[in-house]
C-alpha cells in the first residue's frame, strides 16, 4: 500500500480490511468525524494568506495542511481527497456535481452504486444506494430520491439536484476554479463543521461554537468565552489564529462592500 495512504488512513483512524465494503463504510464515517467542513480555508487561501490545498494538491499536501491547521476545506477539497484515496485503493469513484454547487462522490462495489458524500455537514456515516430512496437524520432531515438516471437531495429547505452525468476531472477543476471568485458565499461565511460523534455535532457558525446533540443545542460558547480559545484547540481541534484572521478578512470585505 502506498505510504501516504496508510498515512491518511492512520489519521483518520481506520485499518485496512479485504472487506471492500465494511472497509469503505469505515473510511466515510471517520471521514466525517475526523476532518471539519470548513469556510476558512477558502477565505484565507482565496486572499493569498495561506497556502491553502486545491485541485493541484495530491493526498500528501492536504494531509500535510490537515495536521498542521485542523481544517478540511468545502465541499471540493473534501470530496477531491476522498476522491483521490478511494481511488487509490482501487474502488471504481465517480465524481458528481448537485445544483447549488455541490459535489459528491458515486462509488461502485460488487455491481452496486453507492453515494458517498463527506462535504455536506450531513450525517451520512452509512454506505447510501444511489438508485433507491433513502433518509437520514435524527428527524430524517436528509432525504434522497432518484429521479430518472440522476437524482434530488433535500436538506431541510435546500433542495440539489444531480442530472445523472459524472464529472471529468477536467471538468470538475472547471467548477472549482470558478469558484474562486468573490461571488463565492463560502467567502462571506465563517463556517466550521464536524461530526464529533454520530450524535453529536460541532459547528463553528462567525462567533459562537453550538454543540448539537441529536439535532438539540446542548452549549453554546461564544467567541468573548473564557471557554471558546480552549474548545477550538481541545475540541474542535483547530487553529484558532485562522480563525480570528478569517474574522478580521471576513470583516474588512463587508465593510468594503458596504
Amino acid at each position: 500500500m502506498d505510504s501516504i495512504v496508510e498515512e491518511y488512513l492512520s489519521y483518520i483512524g481506520v485499518d485496512y480490511t479485504n472487506d471492500k465494503l465494511n472497509f469503505l463504510d469505515r473510511i466515510v464515517q471517520r471521514h466525517l468525524m475526523v476532518i471539519p467542513f470548513d469556510t476558512i480555508t477558502k477565505i484565507l487561501g482565496y486572499n493569498n494568506l495561506i497556502k491553502a490545498p486545491t485541485y493541484n494538491s495530491d493526498l500528501k499536501d492536504y494531509l500535510k495542511y490537515i495536521k498542521s491547521t485542523g481544517y478540511g476545506g468545502t465541499c471540493f477539497n473534501l470530496t477531491w481527497a476522498l476522491y483521490q484515496l478511494l481511488c487509490k485503493l482501487d474502488y471504481q469513484t465517480s465524481i458528481i456535481h448537485l445544483s447549488e454547487g455541490h459535489f459528491a462522490l458515486v462509488v461502485k462495489v460488487e455491481n452496486y452504486e453507492f453515494y458517498v458524500d463527506v462535504g455536506f455537514m450531513a450525517p451520512m456515516f452509512k454506505l447510501l444506494p444511489l438508485r433507491s430512496t433513502w433518509k437520514v437524520g435524527f428527524k430524517d432531515t436528509v432525504l434522497w430520491k432518484p429521479i430518472g438516471e440522476g437524482g434530488e437531495l433535500r436538506f431541510f429547505s435546500g433542495k440539489y439536484t444531480w442530472s445523472g452525468e459524472f464529472l471529468t476531472l477536467d471538468e470538475f477543476i472547471e467548477h472549482w476554479t470558478k469558484s474562486l471568485n468573490i461571488e463565492s458565499k463560502w467567502l462571506n461565511k465563517i463556517l466550521v463543521h464536524k461530526w464529533k460523534d454520530r450524535d453529536t455535532q460541532l459547528s463553528l457558525y462567525e462567533n459562537s461554537l453550538r454543540i448539537i446533540y441529536k439535532d438539540e443545542i446542548i452549549d453554546q460558547i461564544d467567541n468573548n468565552d473564557e471557554r471558546f480559545l480552549d474548545h477550538l484547540n481541545k475540541v474542535l481541534k483547530i487553529n484558532p489564529i485562522l480563525y480570528f484572521k478569517a474574522i478580521q478578512v471576513r470583516d474588512a470585505l463587508r465593510k468594503k462592500e458596504g
